[in-house]
């Protein structure tokens, strides 16, 4: 950071910080950034565990401080609506006043930021089908939506204008927060430590990373093993050492727990292996000795309809890259703007162009090593160093 964006409190709300998934990484690599000249601190309603945050994402927050509120906990006659939300909004709002840069990760957000300088990270492309049943803090009727509007505008900010900057994780978020916010938005890809994700001695895997989710988010898992099911049974021969490995979080969540069994169930039988919760030394070494990643989000989804649906970036994809491994994407949300199709990696708008194209690879070897050499190279557009020098030039223009 230059000198004019030093010595600053920084806020960062960030709501699923447990979760420890891509989002979580691109924060805190943000956080890990900001924290080396800048007092930085997570708004936060329960302080995470620092430890797992290192474990699983693989960023240093040992700078990084917590401001943690009071979280309001609705009567269960309050449970079903929007209000105990709307209230926990309004405390992160007044906590903001005190610092100079506030940066919100918060999808769909209506917090008002009381900061000098305020940047909302988006990564999620707003629509009215994910937004709107996130404005009404007390109910749908007339009377109601009357008395919301009131609220909203007197103490919530769902249009930004408090908001001096948007950053999205791709162009393919950005065209959406565009068309909703109606304000001018840059991108900021996230950043990728293609330092340390390095090939290792390969065998024959196939790899599939991403939370094991039932909600809106939904990396089709299940769908993904029943692709290599019936690969494997009508190839045996070719793909008899061949293995198939998914590795992802899992949350306490009933069916999320609940989807993760549903796909253990239907991979029994079959070389498919299971990597819960694994640590991000673990997926490290997956990535090294793995030749060829799938990646589904957004399977039998009208992108053009629900956007939030769709992969809006891709880490784990970038990630693999660098290792080497080969990606095989669906041609959807933010994910062929990292694939080159054909050179690089493959993007599939089919089950059955899914199937092809893993045998093409499967089949000729050179084939695999090429187009692995050249997602490597790929993989260093992503790169952490080119990703500090771009928050940069965003602060920098912004302080």
């Amino acid at each position: 950071m230059d000198e004019a964006a030093s010595n600053m409190r920084v806020a960062i709300y960030s709501p699923y910080l447990e979760v420890c998934g891509g989002g979580e990484k691109y924060i805190g690599h943000i956080a890990e950034v900001l924290s080396r000249k800048n007092k930085v601190e997570f708004i936060v309603f329960e302080k995470p565990s620092l430890d797992k945050l290192k474990k699983r994402l693989n960023v240093d927050l040992s700078r990084v401080e917590f401001n943690t509120l009071n979280k309001f906990n609705p009567p269960a006659w309050m449970s079903r609506s929007n209000f105990s939300n709307y209230v926990n909004a309004y405390r992160i709002s007044r906590a903001t006043k005190k610092y100079d840069l506030f940066i919100n990760q918060e999808h769909f957000t209506v917090i008002r930021s009381l900061a000098k300088t305020s940047i909302l990270m988006c990564e999620v492309p707003p629509t009215a089908t994910n937004t709107k049943k996130n404005l009404s803090p007390v109910g749908r009727s007339v009377r109601a939506q009357l008395f919301n509007k009131i609220l909203l505008s007197a103490f919530f900010d769902p249009k930004l204008k408090s908001y001096h900057k948007i950053l999205a994780n791709s162009f393919f978020t950005k065209k959406w927060a565009q068309q909703w916010y109606n304000k001018n938005v840059e991108v900021l890809y996230p950043p990728i430590d293609t330092e340390s994700i390095l090939p290792l001695n390969k065998r024959y895997i196939i790899l599939n990373v991403g939370r094991f989710s039932v909600g809106a988010h939904c990396k089709n898992q299940l769908e993904t093993i029943r692709v290599f099911k019936e690969m494997f049974e009508k190839n045996r021969t070719l793909l008899e050492d061949w293995e198939y490995h998914l590795v992802g979080e899992v949350t306490s969540d009933v069916g999320n727990v609940d989807y993760l069994h549903a796909c253990i169930k239907e991979a029994l039988g079959y070389p498919i292996k299971f990597h819960v919760n694994a640590s991000f030394q673990t997926l490290k070494e997956l990535f090294g000795v793995s030749r060829i990643l799938i990646h589904a989000t957004g399977m039998n989804e009208d992108q053009s309809k629900y956007p939030d649906l769709m992969e809006h970036f891709g880490i784990a994809v970038v990630e693999a890259m660098s290792a080497g491994c080969v990606p095989t994407v669906i041609k959807k949300g933010g994910l062929p703007e990292i694939i080159s199709d054909g050179v690089d990696g493959y993007q599939w708008s089919s089950e059955n162009e899914l199937k092809q194209k893993i045998l093409m690879l499967i089949k000729d070897e050179e084939l695999w090593r090429r187009m692995s050499r050249k997602s490597i190279e790929k993989s260093q557009e992503f790169s952490f160093e080119k990703f500090q020098k771009r928050l940069k030039h965003f602060l920098g223009g912004t302080l």
